[in-house]
């Protein structure tokens, strides 16, 4: 299950959170892409991205991180 949420930033910029909650790899519960892109005036610019996942190994209440996964 892929989740898609949108934050509008300052100076026409957009945050772009993406939830995937069944991750191709096992040992992962959750993963996440967060991106900061700009709008110009008829294109967008992909400003930065992170990545960061839950582990299953840690359990429902473990934060996102980006520790690898045993």
């Amino acid at each position: 299950k892929l989740t898609i949420e949108t934050f509008p930033q300052t100076h026409n910029r957009v945050k772009i959170v993406l939830v995937d909650n069944n991750p191709a790899h096992n040992n992962m519960l959750a993963e996440k892409f967060e991106i900061i892109a700009k709008q110009n005036e008829t294109t967008w610019k992909i400003v930065v991205v992170n990545r960061n996942w839950k582990c299953r190994s840690k359990g429902e209440d473990a934060g996102w991180g980006i520790e690898a996964c045993d």
